[in-house]
């Protein structure tokens, strides 16, 4: 007899409490600590700006250069998804341009400075003939 009057005075409070105003603040009602952002100060000897990748040759297992890094396609939480390359051509016309992720390249440093780097690529220029060439994002027309 007393759990049960127990349990109806519990149930009553949180019907009275709901009744008058007063309730538990649900968790989108409480405000999050804003996580520490910092500003990144410097650049390091391993990162590379998009001023600095775009333009660099790439290279084939052969070593010679059979293209260049024409664009970076990234997702919206910056995370990196390919390299596109632009093969062939001159002067930027008729190049075909595929695109692969970070880990089909290998950057290759000279020491000098970054305008010397290169990428290796895994494979030669003529096996990318069979590759389809890298279609950008198009938004449908209205």
């Amino acid at each position: 007899m007393q759990s049960r009057t127990l349990g109806t005075i519990i149930v009553g409070m949180m019907f009275a409490g709901t009744v008058f105003g007063y309730s538990q603040p649900y968790a989108e009602d409480v405000p999050l600590p804003k996580p520490a952002i910092r500003a990144v100060p410097v650049q390091k000897v391993d990162e590379f700006l998009v001023t600095q990748f775009r333009g660099m040759n790439v290279i084939g297992p052969d070593d010679k250069k059979f293209g260049d890094v024409s664009d970076i396609l990234f997702a919206e939480d910056g995370k990196i998804i390919a390299y596109v390359v632009g093969v062939g051509g001159f002067l930027g016309i008729g190049a075909k341009e595929v695109a692969y992720p970070p880990k089909a390249f290998t950057v290759i440093r000279d020491g000098k400075d970054w305008r010397s780097n290169q990428l290796k690529f895994y494979m030669a220029k003529e096996d990318l003939r069979s590759v389809p060439d890298f279609e950008p994002y198009k938004p449908p027309k209205k």
